[in-house]
């Protein structure tokens, strides 16, 4: 007999099955908190901007933070190139209010993309840059 009475461990209810039983309300607020966890992406993502821009903030040896940023991203090119486009995009929609630190750290990221003898996609790296610089533009003008 278990501590309560009861003779077998509580199974997990499966969410789908929780979520039937939830009122509109409750359900819209869960599925928004779900939303909001970080993804493995979202982490790396985080974990190479950071990276980067601490590197260029302190002046770090070039090919040292190459080496740290690829190390990092492990293959991940498409991480790298979100990475490198939404900074420098976002940069050039408000320049006058950044050292540069941002510009430098976008180029680490492009020089530490590509491997196995393949370039970065810069198709992919141009794409988040228009996403950087209308996130940056929207932010100057105090829209979300």
């Amino acid at each position: 007999m278990g501590t309560f009475g009861f003779d077998h461990t509580p199974q997990p209810v499966p969410i789908r099955r929780l979520m039937g039983c939830l009122p509109f309300a409750v359900k819209d607020c869960l599925a928004s908190c779900c939303a909001a966890l970080a993804t493995n992406d979202q982490l790396l993502y985080s974990a190479l901007h950071g990276t980067a821009l601490r590197c260029a903030a302190e002046r770090r040896n070039l090919d040292d933070s190459i080496t740290e940023l690829r190390e990092i991203a492990d293959g991940r090119d498409e991480v790298i190139a979100e990475a490198a486009g939404i900074t420098a995009g976002s940069w050039y929609a408000w320049p006058s209010t950044h050292v540069g630190h941002e510009l430098v750290a976008a180029g680490m990221l492009i020089m530490a993309g590509g491997h196995d003898g393949k370039p970065l996609d810069f198709d992919a790296l141009e794409r988040w840059s228009r996403v950087g610089f209308e996130r940056g533009t929207r932010f100057r003008k105090g829209e979300r």
